[in-house]
């Protein structure tokens, strides 16, 4: 769950320099970052799970609702082309 939150927190940092200066990314890398957050997330998710950190039931609802949001931010990219 932490690592859920410690990604939103870096999506919302990801347009601005290290001064703090925001600057536009391309809109296709915007979809790029989405997608790659996404499945970062499910692969940390089914991580804990396997080392015993958050509970299997818990760890198999948040991977099912990250599949979800992963194919319709690919929808969403393709319809958007």
């Amino acid at each position: 769950m932490n690592k859920i939150i410690i990604s939103i927190g870096i999506l919302s940092n990801l347009c601005c320099q290290p001064d703090g200066t925001k600057y536009e990314l391309p809109e296709k890398a915007h979809w790029n970052h989405l997608v790659d957050n996404i499945q970062d997330m499910k692969e940390w998710m089914k991580e804990d799970m396997s080392q015993g950190i958050i509970d299997s039931a818990y760890a198999e609802y948040y991977i099912q609702w990250l599949d979800e949001a992963e194919d319709l931010t690919i929808k969403l990219y393709n319809e958007n082309k």
